[in-house]
């Protein structure tokens, strides 16, 4: 493989989990996640670029993962950790509706957030999706997943 074919086989990891080939990844954490998180998986990923500070988590089957990178700021090297777990291990999802948008003619409820949190082992992972009556975001389809698995 050529390192050109690389180069878009990793771009194409990025446009699919950042939704967008421009993200600020760092490559070494691109590589990492390429080996980890299965081409079949459903994703949801989460940048701060000012933070220097990437995630990402999967599901796969009965397989629930996640990955994060976080540049050490100033005062350390960069450090990539993460955990792949059994979706039998998610216990719990406790959610939160908060109401975000209203429409100006009726007064209904337009948009709004959805906070859930799993409780897996001694960690909480929190999810925050914004959703409206025709649909949600990428987070809130990856939530909807998550929870569908826990059921089975």
């Amino acid at each position: 493989m050529t390192s050109v074919e690389a180069d878009e086989r990793l771009d194409q990891l990025k446009r699919r989990l950042f939704n967008d080939v421009a993200a600020e990844v760092p490559p070494v954490f691109t590589h990492i996640l390429e080996r980890y998180v299965p081409p079949t998986a459903r994703t949801v990923a989460v940048t701060s670029t000012e933070l220097g500070r990437h995630s990402v988590f999967w599901l796969d089957g009965p397989q629930f993962g996640g990955l994060a990178y976080d540049d050490g700021g100033n005062d350390s090297a960069p450090r990539i950790d993460g955990a792949v777990w059994p979706v039998s291990e998610l216990r719990l999802a406790t959610i939160c509706i908060q109401d975000t948008e209203h429409g100006p003619a009726t007064g209904q409820l337009t948009r709004w957030k959805r906070h859930v949190v799993f409780h897996l082992g001694g960690k909480e992972l929190t999810f925050t999706a914004l959703d409206h009556p025709r649909g949600t975001d990428r987070a809130g389809d990856f939530i909807d997943a998550v929870l569908l698995a826990m059921g089975r």
